[in-house]
Protein backbone atom coordinates (compact mmCIF):
# COMPACT_ATOMS: atom_id res chain seq x y z
CA UNK A 1 0.00 0.00 0.00
CA UNK A 2 1.06 3.58 -0.58
CA UNK A 3 1.08 5.99 2.34
CA UNK A 4 -2.13 7.55 1.07
CA UNK A 5 -3.84 4.16 0.79
CA UNK A 6 -2.70 3.19 4.28
CA UNK A 7 -3.90 6.48 5.76
CA UNK A 8 -7.23 6.42 3.89
CA UNK A 9 -8.01 2.89 5.05
CA UNK A 10 -6.89 3.55 8.62
CA UNK A 11 -9.20 6.54 9.09
CA UNK A 12 -12.04 4.46 7.66
CA UNK A 13 -11.25 1.64 10.16
CA UNK A 14 -10.27 -0.80 7.41
CA UNK A 15 -7.36 -3.28 7.62
CA UNK A 16 -3.96 -2.06 6.39
CA UNK A 17 -0.70 -3.81 5.62
CA UNK A 18 1.11 -1.84 8.34
CA UNK A 19 0.33 0.57 11.16
CA UNK A 20 1.89 3.77 12.42
CA UNK A 21 3.33 2.61 15.71
CA UNK A 22 5.49 5.16 17.47
CA UNK A 23 2.71 7.26 18.95
CA UNK A 24 1.34 4.03 20.38
CA UNK A 25 4.72 2.81 21.64
CA UNK A 26 5.54 6.13 23.34
CA UNK A 27 3.60 4.82 26.31
CA UNK A 28 4.59 3.64 29.77
CA UNK A 29 1.80 1.06 29.95
CA UNK A 30 3.09 -0.65 26.81
CA UNK A 31 6.54 -1.02 28.36
CA UNK A 32 5.01 -2.37 31.58
CA UNK A 33 2.78 -4.93 29.87
CA UNK A 34 5.10 -6.09 27.10
CA UNK A 35 8.60 -5.15 28.26
CA UNK A 36 8.54 -5.81 32.01
CA UNK A 37 9.09 -2.17 32.95
CA UNK A 38 8.72 -1.42 36.68
CA UNK A 39 7.75 2.13 37.69
CA UNK A 40 9.46 1.77 41.06
CA UNK A 41 12.82 0.73 39.60
CA UNK A 42 15.67 2.89 38.32
CA UNK A 43 17.18 1.97 34.97
CA UNK A 44 20.27 2.81 32.96
CA UNK A 45 19.82 3.77 29.31
CA UNK A 46 21.07 0.32 28.30
CA UNK A 47 18.42 -1.34 30.49
CA UNK A 48 15.70 0.93 29.09
CA UNK A 49 16.82 -0.01 25.58
CA UNK A 50 16.50 -3.72 26.41
CA UNK A 51 13.02 -3.16 27.86
CA UNK A 52 11.96 -1.32 24.70
CA UNK A 53 13.34 -4.10 22.53
CA UNK A 54 11.53 -6.76 24.58
CA UNK A 55 8.28 -4.83 24.18
CA UNK A 56 8.85 -4.45 20.43
CA UNK A 57 9.45 -8.18 20.04
CA UNK A 58 6.43 -9.16 22.14
CA UNK A 59 4.14 -6.86 20.18
CA UNK A 60 5.53 -7.97 16.83
CA UNK A 61 7.23 -4.78 15.67
CA UNK A 62 10.29 -5.03 13.46
CA UNK A 63 11.47 -1.42 13.56
CA UNK A 64 11.21 1.80 15.53
CA UNK A 65 12.67 5.30 15.50
CA UNK A 66 13.34 5.91 19.18
CA UNK A 67 13.98 4.45 22.62
CA UNK A 68 11.21 5.55 24.98
CA UNK A 69 12.20 6.40 28.55
CA UNK A 70 9.16 7.26 30.74
CA UNK A 71 11.33 9.07 33.31
CA UNK A 72 13.84 10.99 31.21
CA UNK A 73 11.92 12.81 28.49
CA UNK A 74 13.79 13.71 25.33
CA UNK A 75 13.14 17.43 25.87
CA UNK A 76 15.75 17.47 28.63
CA UNK A 77 18.31 15.83 26.35
CA UNK A 78 17.48 18.37 23.66
CA UNK A 79 18.41 21.26 25.96
CA UNK A 80 21.65 19.48 26.86
CA UNK A 81 22.45 19.28 23.15
CA UNK A 82 21.73 22.99 22.65
CA UNK A 83 24.13 23.81 25.47
CA UNK A 84 26.78 21.42 24.19
CA UNK A 85 26.62 22.02 20.43
CA UNK A 86 25.06 25.48 20.09
CA UNK A 87 27.01 27.07 22.94
CA UNK A 88 23.87 28.51 24.54
CA UNK A 89 23.61 29.79 28.10
CA UNK A 90 23.17 26.75 30.38
CA UNK A 91 21.40 28.75 33.09
CA UNK A 92 17.68 29.27 33.62
CA UNK A 93 16.35 26.36 31.57
CA UNK A 94 13.66 24.20 33.14
CA UNK A 95 11.73 21.19 31.87
CA UNK A 96 8.39 20.24 33.42
CA UNK A 97 7.04 16.74 33.02
CA UNK A 98 3.59 15.32 33.67
CA UNK A 99 1.17 12.83 32.19
CA UNK A 100 3.73 11.14 29.98
CA UNK A 101 4.83 14.32 28.24
CA UNK A 102 7.17 17.24 28.91
CA UNK A 103 7.64 20.87 27.94
CA UNK A 104 10.14 23.67 28.43
CA UNK A 105 8.67 25.72 31.26
CA UNK A 106 11.55 28.19 31.64
CA UNK A 107 14.07 29.74 29.23
CA UNK A 108 16.81 32.33 29.80
CA UNK A 109 14.86 34.70 27.55
CA UNK A 110 11.26 35.75 26.98
CA UNK A 111 11.60 38.74 24.61
CA UNK A 112 13.36 39.32 21.31
CA UNK A 113 15.93 41.56 22.98
CA UNK A 114 16.71 38.84 25.52
CA UNK A 115 16.82 36.24 22.75
CA UNK A 116 19.38 38.32 20.86
CA UNK A 117 21.70 37.81 23.85
CA UNK A 118 21.04 34.05 23.82
CA UNK A 119 21.45 33.18 20.17
CA UNK A 120 22.72 29.71 19.28
CA UNK A 121 25.95 29.22 17.36
CA UNK A 122 26.21 26.89 14.39
CA UNK A 123 27.16 23.35 15.46
CA UNK A 124 30.38 21.74 14.24
CA UNK A 125 30.10 18.45 12.36
CA UNK A 126 33.10 16.80 14.01
CA UNK A 127 31.74 17.54 17.50
CA UNK A 128 28.32 16.14 16.62
CA UNK A 129 29.88 13.05 15.04
CA UNK A 130 32.15 12.44 18.04
CA UNK A 131 29.07 12.40 20.29
CA UNK A 132 26.57 10.60 18.04
CA UNK A 133 28.75 7.92 16.43
CA UNK A 134 29.27 5.79 19.59
CA UNK A 135 25.52 5.99 20.26
CA UNK A 136 24.44 4.86 16.80
CA UNK A 137 27.02 2.06 16.81
CA UNK A 138 25.66 0.81 20.14
CA UNK A 139 22.07 1.03 18.89
CA UNK A 140 22.90 -0.77 15.65
CA UNK A 141 24.66 -3.55 17.55
CA UNK A 142 21.88 -4.15 20.06
CA UNK A 143 19.11 -3.95 17.45
CA UNK A 144 20.96 -6.23 15.02
CA UNK A 145 21.31 -8.83 17.78
CA UNK A 146 17.54 -8.84 18.19
CA UNK A 147 16.81 -8.71 14.44
CA UNK A 148 15.24 -5.26 14.72
CA UNK A 149 15.76 -2.06 12.75
CA UNK A 150 16.23 1.34 14.35
CA UNK A 151 15.44 3.89 11.64
CA UNK A 152 16.28 6.92 13.78
CA UNK A 153 14.75 10.37 13.61
CA UNK A 154 15.63 14.05 13.62
CA UNK A 155 13.62 17.17 14.28
CA UNK A 156 12.85 19.47 11.39
CA UNK A 157 14.59 22.87 11.53
CA UNK A 158 11.32 24.70 12.20
CA UNK A 159 10.25 22.30 14.95
CA UNK A 160 13.56 22.69 16.75
CA UNK A 161 13.45 26.46 16.24
CA UNK A 162 10.08 26.91 17.93
CA UNK A 163 11.07 24.53 20.71
CA UNK A 164 14.18 26.61 21.32
CA UNK A 165 12.52 30.02 20.97
CA UNK A 166 8.99 29.21 22.22
CA UNK A 167 6.12 29.18 19.75
CA UNK A 168 4.80 32.64 20.68
CA UNK A 169 8.21 34.30 20.44
CA UNK A 170 8.87 32.56 17.13
CA UNK A 171 5.59 33.90 15.74
CA UNK A 172 6.54 37.43 16.80
CA UNK A 173 10.03 37.06 15.34
CA UNK A 174 8.71 35.89 11.97
CA UNK A 175 7.29 39.40 11.48
CA UNK A 176 9.57 41.59 13.59
CA UNK A 177 12.96 39.86 13.33
CA UNK A 178 12.98 37.27 10.52
CA UNK A 179 16.79 37.28 10.52
CA UNK A 180 16.68 35.77 14.01
CA UNK A 181 14.39 32.97 12.86
CA UNK A 182 16.63 32.36 9.86
CA UNK A 183 19.73 32.10 12.03
CA UNK A 184 18.13 29.76 14.58
CA UNK A 185 16.80 27.54 11.78
CA UNK A 186 20.23 27.46 10.15
CA UNK A 187 21.65 26.13 13.42
CA UNK A 188 18.90 23.58 14.03
CA UNK A 189 18.93 22.50 10.39
CA UNK A 190 22.67 21.88 10.43
CA UNK A 191 22.41 19.84 13.61
CA UNK A 192 19.72 17.58 12.12
CA UNK A 193 21.68 17.28 8.87
CA UNK A 194 24.80 16.23 10.77
CA UNK A 195 22.84 13.59 12.70
CA UNK A 196 21.37 12.27 9.44
CA UNK A 197 24.82 12.22 7.82
CA UNK A 198 26.38 10.15 10.60
CA UNK A 199 23.38 7.82 10.63
CA UNK A 200 23.51 7.31 6.86
CA UNK A 201 27.10 6.13 7.22
CA UNK A 202 26.12 3.62 9.93
CA UNK A 203 22.51 2.79 9.12
CA UNK A 204 20.57 0.02 10.83
CA UNK A 205 18.32 -0.53 7.83
CA UNK A 206 18.42 -3.61 5.58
Amino acid sequence: MTNLETFSKAIDWKPTDRILTWDFMDNEEVLIKYGGYDRSAKYTFEEIAEINIKAFKNIGLDMTRYIYDPVNHYIGAKIENWIRFFGVNPDNWKVSQKGGTAWISKRPFSTLKELEKNMPQAPKYNEVKEWFLPFIKYIKDIFDRHDLVWIGCVEGPLTDAYMYMDMELLAVAVYEAPEIVSHVMDCTGKFSAYIARVYAEHASSP
